[in-house]
């Protein structure tokens, strides 16, 4: 992972959309390039590199899964944040208490489906393709959001 400013090491030009809407990026992960200012220890993507002697993964491949490994512990930093009522988190106001509780939810759950995004471009043969893809997540953002899940079960 490439260091881009405080980005805890995330080259946030890789953390989009496949829209490539930068705009509607750019609002919704506020809360959490937010949090990636403070950089946390980064032990997953060592976790990762270690394993990697034995798995042998190419290094492409293993700089996107590590990134998204990344990506989705601190998106769920965000919410753990929410549920915990937290203060600070890494020694800062924690996301939602500038952003808000829907915006920081929303910023998670948007970067959960980015990551989904990036796990499916890795073409791998045993990843399903994913049945919901419409709006890059946004519809499953909504769904969630609004406890709309009959949505859900009309798909299934």
């Amino acid at each position: 992972m490439e260091s881009n400013g405080n980005n805890a090491g995330f080259n946030m030009e890789t953390i989009r959309s496949a829209n490539g809407d930068k705009r509607q990026d750019q609002i919704l992960l506020q809360p959490f390039t937010y949090v990636l200012q403070v950089p946390g220890k980064m032990i997953r993507g060592k976790l990762a590199q270690a394993f990697n002697y034995w798995m042998r993964i190419p290094e492409d491949k293993l700089m996107a899964i590590s990134e998204v490994i990344h990506m989705l512990h601190n998106a769920s930093l965000l919410i753990d944040d929410i549920e915990d009522s937290s203060v600070l988190r890494r020694g800062i106001p924690v996301a939602h208490s500038i952003y808000g509780v829907a915006s920081t939810i929303n910023s998670a759950n948007y970067v959960y489906f980015l990551g989904l995004e990036k796990v499916l471009a890795l073409s791998h043969p045993k990843v399903p393709p994913h049945p919901m893809k419409a709006g890059n997540g946004v519809v499953m953002m909504i769904i969630f959001s609004t406890g709309n899940y009959s949505i859900l079960r009309a798909a299934a």
